[in-house]
């Protein structure tokens, strides 16, 4: 009976930590998971995603794919947890989040500090910081937009080149890169040269 009971406070504490955390997102303008893609937001998340590449001189289809094979362009409420939570449209984590925001707002703030989450979790600044990281790809890898999309997800493999790991995290790499082709295709940038897969 008492462990019946400690179960049922647990999920009644924990259904209402992500009640909270479900209409904080909505109040903050994210979409929740699993709504349907709202075509108005989506377009001005990529005219805001244009402007911020613009603004760095970073071309627009980089920051554009990076956005549409991270979330599809959408402010979606975060995923994962701890270190591994993950904040869009960017898809920043807090452990590199934390590094990010560091270096561009001279903060020094850890991934466990709360105000990172509320940075990261603005859609502006998602943005903004995104942009600057993928620019800090770009100056590393040129014109190599793959090895930008690797500097991005796992940048070890960006750092070693070609040939890039067959697995990059859990995902298979020729299928990333493949993705990750159509995506810059379908922002007008330049086909990819994926065969730098072993």
């Amino acid at each position: 009976m008492g462990q019946w009971l400690a179960w049922a406070i647990a999920f009644v504490v924990g259904s209402s930590f992500l009640a909270r955390r479900a209409s904080a997102s909505v109040a903050r303008g994210m979409d929740p998971k699993g709504s349907p893609p709202n075509e108005e937001r989506q377009r001005l998340i990529m005219s805001k995603i244009r402007q911020a590449s613009t603004r760095v001189g970073l071309p627009h289809y980089i920051a554009l794919a990076t956005a549409q094979s991270e979330s599809r362009q959408r402010h979606l409420e975060p995923t994962g947890s701890g270190k591994g939570e993950t904040f869009y449209p960017f898809g920043i984590q807090k452990n590199r989040g934390a590094d990010i925001v560091n270096r561009v707002m001279r903060t020094n703030y850890t991934w466990d500090d709360p105000r990172l989450e509320t940075v990261l979790a603005d859609l502006d600044a998602n943005i903004e910081l995104g942009v600057d990281e993928l620019l800090r790809g770009y100056k590393r890898h040129g014109d190599d937009h793959e090895r930008v999309r690797m500097f991005w997800v796992y940048p070890a493999a960006a750092r070693a080149g070609r040939p890039f790991p067959s697995v990059t995290g859990s995902v298979n790499t020729a299928h990333r890169l493949k993705r990750w082709n159509e995506h810059v295709a379908m922002f007008g940038g330049p086909p990819g040269r994926s065969a730098g897969v072993a």
